[in-house]
């Protein structure tokens, strides 16, 4: 007995020995490896794929000011756990707090309006941030990369999509965007303002539905002619006065409508939606897999004899589409008035243009076949944000920001009924504490029973 005891005695000496040994071995590993997991399920504690991709392009030295109250912990806390994320990326963000109350003139000078307020700095230019969101972080730091011109310069007077409109065809969501990225928005009449403003990173023609007026498509050309860079969305149909700016950029606009048979594949039951999911080698696609989807689109093919200017075709309709020329009504089938596919749907001009004796900047234009994609309708299926975005900023000449990929995960909630939340509570301040206190008293008394 004497001895089965002291080996009971040993052996549990022994096994606190060696929980205490690996506890410390654990305790080493963590130490040495620092690794952080992320198990949400919006992965809200990690940064997204294009916040890291934005970071990899900051090369300089970026710091954070933020202006809080000095007694605002919980905010100061949320604004440091928000600055960490990016540090493990770019561990040289320097991060500092301004008390608000005791620089209220330096306050006023930065016209700060909002307790948790940031100001980002990189080099010469700044950025204020708002708000706590990771996206709104980010969107600060692309402003702060973008070089040149921020004016987009959207055309109206002819019945354009609207920047600002709500409608469905309207391109509101587009436009807020482009905002977060940085960009300005100008509505332009070119009757009233007598041409193309000369700040404008590019023109934007967002589908026209009138006739233009011959002056106006002079305007157009003019600008072009000084270096100005432009994305011209067309539409199936008529071309509203305006075959003499696609003669002037050596392009064919046929005005039919492609037929994709793959829309019903994919549970689209209305052949005029094409869709395209193979692109061709070009900057714009860097990086870019998403299917893209255009509800009505026509042909933009280039002609031969284009000057100086570099055209590429860079979108393309499927083999089995085609172009029809015919009635869309009833069962549409290829005819031999159609063109079969492949069709080119949209083409990219470039060239270097001389500005002044010794300096050169790239001329990019782009058109495409159709103007819905970005509608407020149809923004969110599929890759059609993210063309959208690219095809600013390959124009703009921002090529450092086209691969960044667009953001597509939103946050989730969790929406209990009040007899669920509380059940919860219950269950876990109550019901489960009382579960464990019973088995450890079965425990304890059993143990009792036998000595």
């Amino acid at each position: 007995m004497v001895n089965d005891s002291i080996l009971r005695r040993v052996s549990a000496v022994l096994l606190f020995m060696l929980v205490i040994l690996i506890a410390a071995a654990i305790y080493w590993w963590v130490l040495k490896w620092d690794r952080q997991f992320d198990w949400t399920q919006t992965q809200g504690n990690t940064l997204s794929s294009s916040s890291v991709a934005v970071l990899a392009e900051i090369n300089d030295s970026l710091s954070v000011t933020a202006y809080t109250r000095e007694q605002n912990s919980a905010v100061r806390k949320a604004i440091t756990r928000l600055v960490e994320r990016y540090r493990r990326y770019k561990p040289d963000i320097d991060l500092s707090f301004v008390d608000t109350d005791a620089e209220p003139q330096r306050v006023r000078d930065l016209n700060i309006k909002v307790d948790g307020e940031m100001v980002l700095q990189l080099g010469d230019a700044s950025e204020h941030v708002k708000s706590l969101r990771e996206q709104s972080f980010s969107n600060a730091l692309q402003r702060l990369l973008r070089q040149g011109d921020r004016w987009l310069a959207f055309v109206s007077g002819h019945g354009e999509r609207k920047p600002e409109g709500k409608a469905n065809h309207d391109i509101q969501n587009w436009v807020n965007e482009l905002k977060e990225k940085g960009f300005n928005i100008a509505n332009v009449n070119l009757s009233e303002t007598g041409g193309v403003p000369n700040n404008a990173a590019m023109l934007i023609i967002a589908g026209s539905q009138l006739n233009w007026l011959p002056g106006e498509v002079d305007h157009v050309i003019k600008y072009i002619d000084r270096g100005g860079n432009l994305l011209w969305l067309v539409d199936p149909g008529s071309d509203y006065g305006l075959s003499r700016l696609a003669e002037y950029l050596t392009l064919s606009i046929d005005g039919a409508t492609v037929i994709d048979p793959l829309a019903r594949l994919v549970g689209i039951d209305n052949p005029t939606f094409a869709i395209v999911a193979n692109y061709p080698k070009h900057p714009l696609w860097e990086q870019f897999e998403a299917t893209t989807l255009f509800p009505q689109i026509t042909a933009v093919t280039p002609l031969a004899d284009a000057k100086d200017w570099r055209q590429d075709i860079i979108l393309r309709s499927g083999d089995q589409s085609w172009l029809e020329r015919g009635d869309l009504a009833g069962n549409v089938r290829l005819g031999d008035d159609d063109l079969a596919g492949p069709i080119p749907l949209a083409v990219s001009l470039q060239r270097q243009f001389a500005s002044g004796e010794s300096y050169e900047k790239a001329q990019r234009v782009v058109v495409l076949g159709d103007g819905d994609f970005i509608a407020n309708q149809y923004i969110g299926n599929a890759g059609n944000l993210g063309l959208g975005l690219r095809l600013i900023n390959w124009l703009s000449e921002n090529d450092n920001l086209i691969a960044i990929p667009t953001p597509e995960r939103g946050d989730r909630e969790l929406i209990l009924s009040f007899f669920e939340s509380q059940l919860i509570a219950v269950g876990f301040l109550i019901a489960i504490p009382a579960l464990l206190l019973l088995t450890g008293m079965l425990i304890w008394w059993r143990r009792r029973r036998r000595s």
